[in-house]
């Protein structure tokens, strides 16, 4: 990791820093509390512009990547998607 400037971003589970060189240098190790989602995965790794700029803090459990979206947040995301086209027609 450079010692220039980096950003901090604290997110609940997955953590990441962005360096002075582009690159987003993620933590996305198991918490010793409760565990990660999908979601924080994919909020960490938002930070990059593309997946040769990350660069992983840790080992991390590649069972993550496997794992299936909860069914509420799915309809919710349906439903959401479904009043974007209404907007969208009106």
């Amino acid at each position: 990791m450079s010692h220039g400037t980096e950003l901090y971003r604290p997110l609940n589970a997955g953590r990441c820093w962005i360096s002075c060189r582009a690159a987003v240098i993620i933590d996305i190790a198991t918490p010793p509390k409760g565990g990660l989602s999908l979601f924080n995965v994919y909020a960490a790794l938002s930070w990059s512009r593309d997946r040769h700029s990350i660069q992983s803090l840790h080992d991390f459990d590649t069972r993550i990547f496997l794992a299936h979206h909860r069914a509420e947040l799915l309809a919710e995301d349906d439903h959401l998607q479904e009043l974007d086209e209404q907007t969208m027609e009106s």
